[in-house]
Protein backbone atom coordinates (compact mmCIF):
# COMPACT_ATOMS: atom_id res chain seq x y z
CA UNK A 1 0.00 0.00 0.00
CA UNK A 2 2.86 2.29 0.58
CA UNK A 3 4.42 2.17 -2.41
CA UNK A 4 0.79 2.26 -4.41
CA UNK A 5 0.40 5.83 -2.44
CA UNK A 6 3.66 6.42 -3.76
CA UNK A 7 2.37 6.06 -7.10
CA UNK A 8 -0.61 8.30 -6.19
CA UNK A 9 2.05 11.35 -5.07
CA UNK A 10 4.42 10.91 -8.00
CA UNK A 11 1.64 11.27 -10.50
CA UNK A 12 0.19 14.29 -8.76
CA UNK A 13 3.59 15.83 -9.24
CA UNK A 14 4.21 15.16 -12.73
CA UNK A 15 0.79 16.35 -14.00
CA UNK A 16 1.80 19.98 -11.97
CA UNK A 17 -0.39 19.50 -8.40
CA UNK A 18 -0.64 22.64 -6.60
CA UNK A 19 -2.85 23.18 -3.66
CA UNK A 20 -6.61 23.10 -3.90
CA UNK A 21 -7.03 27.08 -2.77
CA UNK A 22 -4.63 28.02 -4.78
CA UNK A 23 -5.87 26.55 -7.65
CA UNK A 24 -9.27 27.56 -7.35
CA UNK A 25 -8.07 31.15 -6.67
CA UNK A 26 -6.19 31.09 -10.22
CA UNK A 27 -9.21 29.61 -11.93
CA UNK A 28 -11.50 32.41 -10.55
CA UNK A 29 -9.54 34.83 -11.73
CA UNK A 30 -9.60 34.15 -15.44
CA UNK A 31 -12.99 32.04 -15.86
CA UNK A 32 -16.80 32.44 -14.11
CA UNK A 33 -17.88 28.66 -14.30
CA UNK A 34 -21.36 28.19 -13.90
CA UNK A 35 -22.21 25.51 -11.16
CA UNK A 36 -19.01 23.83 -11.84
CA UNK A 37 -20.14 20.61 -9.56
CA UNK A 38 -23.56 19.55 -11.14
CA UNK A 39 -25.57 17.14 -8.62
CA UNK A 40 -28.02 15.33 -11.16
CA UNK A 41 -30.00 13.92 -8.34
CA UNK A 42 -31.51 10.46 -7.98
CA UNK A 43 -31.75 8.94 -11.87
CA UNK A 44 -32.68 5.25 -13.34
CA UNK A 45 -29.91 3.20 -14.67
CA UNK A 46 -29.38 3.46 -18.25
CA UNK A 47 -30.54 6.69 -18.76
CA UNK A 48 -28.05 9.94 -19.90
CA UNK A 49 -27.56 12.78 -17.89
CA UNK A 50 -26.75 15.85 -19.62
CA UNK A 51 -25.21 18.60 -18.67
CA UNK A 52 -23.85 21.98 -20.59
CA UNK A 53 -21.39 24.05 -18.40
CA UNK A 54 -21.15 27.55 -18.90
CA UNK A 55 -18.08 29.49 -18.73
CA UNK A 56 -17.08 32.93 -19.01
CA UNK A 57 -13.93 34.69 -19.68
CA UNK A 58 -13.16 37.69 -17.19
CA UNK A 59 -9.42 38.31 -17.17
CA UNK A 60 -8.29 40.64 -19.95
CA UNK A 61 -6.95 38.15 -22.47
CA UNK A 62 -8.20 35.61 -24.89
CA UNK A 63 -8.45 32.08 -23.63
CA UNK A 64 -7.74 29.10 -25.26
CA UNK A 65 -9.30 25.66 -24.36
CA UNK A 66 -7.21 23.15 -25.50
CA UNK A 67 -8.31 19.64 -24.79
CA UNK A 68 -11.74 18.07 -23.00
CA UNK A 69 -11.23 14.93 -21.45
CA UNK A 70 -13.49 12.95 -19.13
CA UNK A 71 -12.16 9.94 -16.38
CA UNK A 72 -14.63 7.46 -18.07
CA UNK A 73 -15.46 6.31 -21.87
CA UNK A 74 -19.15 6.62 -19.90
CA UNK A 75 -18.72 10.24 -20.67
CA UNK A 76 -18.60 12.10 -24.41
CA UNK A 77 -17.98 15.61 -24.21
CA UNK A 78 -19.03 18.44 -26.60
CA UNK A 79 -16.73 21.77 -26.65
CA UNK A 80 -18.27 24.73 -28.29
CA UNK A 81 -15.85 27.74 -28.98
CA UNK A 82 -12.64 27.05 -27.88
CA UNK A 83 -11.05 30.62 -28.29
CA UNK A 84 -12.65 32.69 -25.64
CA UNK A 85 -12.72 36.42 -25.87
CA UNK A 86 -12.26 38.84 -23.46
CA UNK A 87 -15.48 39.15 -21.86
CA UNK A 88 -17.18 36.10 -23.82
CA UNK A 89 -18.93 32.98 -23.06
CA UNK A 90 -18.56 29.27 -24.47
CA UNK A 91 -20.78 25.78 -23.49
CA UNK A 92 -19.08 22.29 -22.64
CA UNK A 93 -21.53 20.46 -23.15
CA UNK A 94 -21.22 16.78 -21.10
CA UNK A 95 -23.25 13.53 -21.40
CA UNK A 96 -23.02 10.52 -19.02
CA UNK A 97 -24.49 7.90 -19.39
CA UNK A 98 -25.39 5.50 -16.74
CA UNK A 99 -26.17 2.12 -17.94
CA UNK A 100 -24.10 -0.39 -15.73
CA UNK A 101 -23.87 2.14 -13.45
CA UNK A 102 -25.44 1.93 -9.69
CA UNK A 103 -25.07 3.95 -6.13
CA UNK A 104 -23.69 7.41 -6.25
CA UNK A 105 -21.51 8.01 -8.69
CA UNK A 106 -18.83 10.99 -9.77
CA UNK A 107 -17.69 11.67 -12.70
CA UNK A 108 -14.71 14.42 -13.42
CA UNK A 109 -13.77 16.18 -16.63
CA UNK A 110 -10.43 17.71 -17.43
CA UNK A 111 -10.29 20.55 -19.37
CA UNK A 112 -6.79 21.94 -21.08
CA UNK A 113 -5.97 25.49 -20.95
CA UNK A 114 -3.44 27.45 -22.97
CA UNK A 115 -2.47 29.24 -20.07
CA UNK A 116 0.49 28.63 -17.67
CA UNK A 117 -1.06 29.56 -14.40
CA UNK A 118 -4.04 27.73 -14.53
CA UNK A 119 -2.78 24.66 -17.23
CA UNK A 120 -6.44 23.10 -16.62
CA UNK A 121 -9.44 22.82 -14.45
CA UNK A 122 -12.22 19.92 -13.46
CA UNK A 123 -15.82 20.10 -13.94
CA UNK A 124 -17.44 17.09 -12.23
CA UNK A 125 -21.15 15.61 -12.76
CA UNK A 126 -22.40 13.89 -9.44
CA UNK A 127 -25.73 11.91 -8.33
CA UNK A 128 -27.28 8.37 -7.30
CA UNK A 129 -28.29 5.82 -10.26
CA UNK A 130 -30.77 3.83 -9.11
CA UNK A 131 -30.54 0.38 -10.52
CA UNK A 132 -32.27 -3.38 -10.31
CA UNK A 133 -28.84 -5.03 -9.27
CA UNK A 134 -25.79 -4.55 -7.24
CA UNK A 135 -22.24 -5.52 -7.89
CA UNK A 136 -20.58 -6.32 -4.81
CA UNK A 137 -17.76 -5.35 -4.34
CA UNK A 138 -17.78 -2.85 -7.61
CA UNK A 139 -14.45 -3.29 -8.09
CA UNK A 140 -11.46 -5.75 -7.30
CA UNK A 141 -7.91 -4.72 -5.77
CA UNK A 142 -5.20 -6.60 -4.72
CA UNK A 143 -2.66 -4.61 -3.41
CA UNK A 144 1.21 -5.55 -3.00
CA UNK A 145 1.39 -8.57 -5.15
CA UNK A 146 4.57 -11.16 -5.66
CA UNK A 147 5.63 -11.20 -8.96
CA UNK A 148 5.11 -15.38 -8.89
CA UNK A 149 2.67 -15.24 -6.20
CA UNK A 150 -0.40 -17.98 -6.29
CA UNK A 151 -3.38 -18.37 -4.58
CA UNK A 152 -4.66 -14.91 -5.59
CA UNK A 153 -8.83 -14.91 -5.85
CA UNK A 154 -11.56 -12.87 -4.95
CA UNK A 155 -15.22 -13.16 -5.46
CA UNK A 156 -17.88 -10.50 -6.74
CA UNK A 157 -21.54 -10.94 -6.72
CA UNK A 158 -24.28 -9.73 -8.75
CA UNK A 159 -27.21 -9.29 -7.27
CA UNK A 160 -30.64 -8.94 -8.09
CA UNK A 161 -32.46 -6.23 -6.08
CA UNK A 162 -35.70 -6.58 -7.45
CA UNK A 163 -35.58 -10.77 -6.38
CA UNK A 164 -35.20 -11.42 -10.38
CA UNK A 165 -33.91 -14.81 -11.29
CA UNK A 166 -30.90 -14.51 -13.60
CA UNK A 167 -28.72 -16.60 -15.50
CA UNK A 168 -24.86 -15.82 -16.38
CA UNK A 169 -24.04 -16.60 -19.94
CA UNK A 170 -20.56 -16.18 -20.22
CA UNK A 171 -17.76 -14.04 -17.96
CA UNK A 172 -14.74 -12.82 -20.05
CA UNK A 173 -11.30 -11.40 -19.60
CA UNK A 174 -8.56 -10.13 -22.27
CA UNK A 175 -5.76 -10.97 -20.08
CA UNK A 176 -3.24 -14.54 -19.54
CA UNK A 177 -2.66 -13.26 -15.94
CA UNK A 178 -6.71 -13.52 -14.98
CA UNK A 179 -8.95 -16.15 -15.16
CA UNK A 180 -13.04 -15.45 -14.22
CA UNK A 181 -14.69 -18.90 -13.49
CA UNK A 182 -18.77 -18.78 -13.02
CA UNK A 183 -19.09 -20.17 -9.43
CA UNK A 184 -23.19 -19.52 -9.48
CA UNK A 185 -24.55 -18.99 -12.55
CA UNK A 186 -28.19 -19.35 -11.97
CA UNK A 187 -30.52 -17.41 -9.30
CA UNK A 188 -31.25 -14.00 -7.81
CA UNK A 189 -27.66 -13.61 -7.54
CA UNK A 190 -24.78 -14.72 -9.64
CA UNK A 191 -21.29 -15.45 -8.34
CA UNK A 192 -17.87 -15.02 -9.83
CA UNK A 193 -14.34 -15.42 -9.12
CA UNK A 194 -11.32 -13.88 -10.41
CA UNK A 195 -8.12 -15.51 -9.89
CA UNK A 196 -4.68 -14.00 -10.92
CA UNK A 197 -2.66 -16.59 -12.73
CA UNK A 198 1.38 -15.80 -12.22
CA UNK A 199 3.84 -14.67 -12.97
CA UNK A 200 3.50 -10.89 -13.29
CA UNK A 201 5.38 -8.15 -14.83
CA UNK A 202 6.20 -6.02 -12.31
CA UNK A 203 3.66 -2.71 -12.00
CA UNK A 204 -0.22 -2.00 -12.06
CA UNK A 205 -1.97 -5.35 -13.96
CA UNK A 206 -5.53 -3.58 -14.83
CA UNK A 207 -8.19 -5.44 -16.47
CA UNK A 208 -11.96 -5.35 -17.22
CA UNK A 209 -13.83 -8.62 -16.22
CA UNK A 210 -16.85 -8.28 -18.73
CA UNK A 211 -19.96 -11.12 -17.86
CA UNK A 212 -23.65 -11.08 -20.18
CA UNK A 213 -26.51 -11.68 -17.96
CA UNK A 214 -30.02 -12.88 -18.79
CA UNK A 215 -32.09 -11.29 -16.38
CA UNK A 216 -35.57 -12.38 -15.82
CA UNK A 217 -38.30 -10.54 -18.17
CA UNK A 218 -35.66 -8.08 -18.91
CA UNK A 219 -32.97 -9.75 -21.27
CA UNK A 220 -29.73 -9.72 -21.84
CA UNK A 221 -27.36 -7.11 -20.18
CA UNK A 222 -23.64 -6.67 -20.30
CA UNK A 223 -21.87 -5.99 -16.62
CA UNK A 224 -18.23 -4.44 -16.91
CA UNK A 225 -16.08 -5.21 -13.41
CA UNK A 226 -12.88 -3.36 -12.89
CA UNK A 227 -9.97 -5.32 -11.46
CA UNK A 228 -6.30 -3.85 -10.41
CA UNK A 229 -3.05 -5.65 -8.87
CA UNK A 230 -0.34 -3.80 -7.74
CA UNK A 231 2.71 -6.12 -8.57
CA UNK A 232 6.06 -5.49 -6.36
CA UNK A 233 9.24 -5.80 -7.74
CA UNK A 234 12.07 -7.31 -6.00
CA UNK A 235 13.91 -3.82 -7.81
CA UNK A 236 13.43 -0.39 -7.04
CA UNK A 237 11.90 2.06 -10.14
CA UNK A 238 12.33 5.82 -9.70
CA UNK A 239 9.81 6.73 -11.17
CA UNK A 240 7.65 3.58 -11.32
CA UNK A 241 5.13 5.63 -13.99
CA UNK A 242 6.27 7.97 -16.38
CA UNK A 243 3.57 10.82 -16.82
CA UNK A 244 4.62 13.52 -19.47
CA UNK A 245 1.19 15.48 -19.55
CA UNK A 246 0.08 17.73 -22.04
CA UNK A 247 2.58 18.59 -24.89
CA UNK A 248 2.80 20.98 -27.63
CA UNK A 249 3.44 19.43 -30.71
CA UNK A 250 6.66 21.72 -30.91
CA UNK A 251 7.92 20.81 -27.64
CA UNK A 252 8.25 16.77 -28.70
CA UNK A 253 11.80 17.28 -28.78
CA UNK A 254 12.40 18.49 -26.13
CA UNK A 255 9.68 16.46 -24.00
CA UNK A 256 11.21 13.26 -22.18
CA UNK A 257 12.11 11.12 -18.57
CA UNK A 258 14.86 9.42 -16.80
CA UNK A 259 14.05 6.54 -15.25
CA UNK A 260 16.26 4.21 -12.70
CA UNK A 261 16.05 0.58 -12.33
CA UNK A 262 18.11 -0.95 -9.67
CA UNK A 263 18.16 -4.43 -10.02
CA UNK A 264 20.02 -4.70 -6.60
CA UNK A 265 23.25 -6.22 -8.09
CA UNK A 266 26.34 -5.76 -10.70
CA UNK A 267 24.93 -5.80 -14.14
CA UNK A 268 26.03 -5.44 -17.82
CA UNK A 269 24.12 -3.57 -20.35
CA UNK A 270 23.99 -5.96 -22.65
CA UNK A 271 21.97 -8.03 -20.21
CA UNK A 272 18.80 -5.55 -20.25
CA UNK A 273 16.58 -5.52 -22.65
CA UNK A 274 14.72 -2.37 -23.17
CA UNK A 275 11.21 -2.39 -25.51
CA UNK A 276 8.07 -0.22 -25.36
CA UNK A 277 4.67 -1.37 -26.65
CA UNK A 278 3.86 1.63 -28.64
CA UNK A 279 6.03 3.01 -31.25
CA UNK A 280 5.38 6.23 -30.62
CA UNK A 281 6.86 5.92 -27.44
CA UNK A 282 10.92 5.93 -27.64
CA UNK A 283 13.19 4.25 -24.84
CA UNK A 284 16.43 3.63 -24.33
CA UNK A 285 19.15 1.93 -21.95
CA UNK A 286 21.35 5.32 -21.67
CA UNK A 287 24.07 3.48 -19.64
CA UNK A 288 24.34 1.43 -16.22
CA UNK A 289 25.77 2.34 -13.27
CA UNK A 290 26.60 -0.57 -10.88
CA UNK A 291 23.46 -1.95 -10.15
CA UNK A 292 21.58 0.83 -11.62
CA UNK A 293 20.02 0.80 -15.48
CA UNK A 294 19.18 4.46 -16.50
CA UNK A 295 16.94 4.70 -19.35
CA UNK A 296 15.62 7.81 -21.36
CA UNK A 297 11.39 7.33 -22.36
CA UNK A 298 10.14 10.17 -24.62
CA UNK A 299 8.06 10.20 -27.61
CA UNK A 300 8.42 10.36 -31.10
CA UNK A 301 7.76 13.42 -33.56
CA UNK A 302 4.66 11.75 -34.92
CA UNK A 303 3.07 11.26 -31.94
CA UNK A 304 -0.15 12.69 -31.35
CA UNK A 305 -3.19 12.97 -29.34
CA UNK A 306 -4.11 10.53 -26.14
CA UNK A 307 -0.68 8.45 -26.20
CA UNK A 308 0.18 5.33 -23.44
CA UNK A 309 2.53 2.64 -23.61
CA UNK A 310 4.09 0.08 -21.04
CA UNK A 311 8.02 0.04 -21.44
CA UNK A 312 9.27 -3.32 -20.65
CA UNK A 313 12.85 -3.75 -19.09
CA UNK A 314 13.87 -7.05 -18.84
CA UNK A 315 17.60 -9.15 -17.49
CA UNK A 316 18.45 -11.71 -19.31
CA UNK A 317 18.80 -14.89 -16.96
CA UNK A 318 16.12 -13.82 -14.50
CA UNK A 319 13.07 -15.45 -13.67
CA UNK A 320 10.22 -13.08 -13.80
CA UNK A 321 8.04 -11.55 -16.58
CA UNK A 322 10.54 -8.43 -16.33
CA UNK A 323 9.35 -5.13 -15.31
CA UNK A 324 6.83 -3.01 -16.98
CA UNK A 325 6.69 0.96 -16.20
CA UNK A 326 3.62 2.66 -17.34
CA UNK A 327 3.53 5.95 -19.63
CA UNK A 328 0.82 8.46 -20.06
CA UNK A 329 1.24 11.54 -22.69
CA UNK A 330 -1.44 13.76 -24.17
CA UNK A 331 -0.08 15.50 -27.38
CA UNK A 332 -2.27 18.59 -28.49
CA UNK A 333 -3.26 19.34 -31.65
CA UNK A 334 -1.04 21.05 -34.24
CA UNK A 335 -2.17 25.01 -33.59
CA UNK A 336 -3.92 24.92 -30.38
Amino acid sequence: MHRYLLLVIFFLLTVGFVSPVAAEDKLASILQIEEPVYNFGTIESGKRVKKNFLLKNISDKEIKIIDVRPDCGCISTLAGEKLIAKGEETEIEVTFNTAGFSGFKSKVIRVYLDNAQVPYFFLRLEGTVLSDYTITPNRIYFSEVETKQQGLSQKVAIISNEGLNMICKEALVDNERVKVEITAAQGKQIELTATLIPPFPVGPLRVNIKAAVDIQGKGVRAFSIPLLAMIKSAYEITPAEVSLGLIKPESLASVGETVKVDFKKEINAENISVNSSNELVVADLVKTEGSVAILRIALKSSASGNVRAHVAVRLEGEETEGISIPVYAIVAKQGE
